[in-house]
């Protein structure tokens, strides 16, 4: 039998972010050619010149980061 391939992921397309008056943002994207199980790492800033920081990790195309205050801008990657 043949070793299984790997590739190298690339960062997805298409990020949309959803904010709900509950607090939650809800971010999907496109997952670009990465394969199903690809763990993604999503990243906020709260501001142009702040610092990323890790919101959480998913291997779907959607991931909900709750406790946010509605209102606030948040740049997500």
């Amino acid at each position: 039998p043949s070793p299984p391939v790997s590739s190298a992921p690339v960062a997805p397309s298409e990020v949309v972010v959803a904010p709900r008056s509950t607090g939650v943002n809800v971010v999907t994207w496109k997952p670009n050619g990465n394969k199903s199980g690809t763990t993604y790492i999503v990243e906020v800033k709260r501001s142009q010149k702040g610092a990323w920081q890790i919101a959480g990790a998913t291997t779907t195309r959607t991931f909900q980061h709750t406790g946010q205050t509605p209102g606030q801008h948040v740049i997500y990657r």
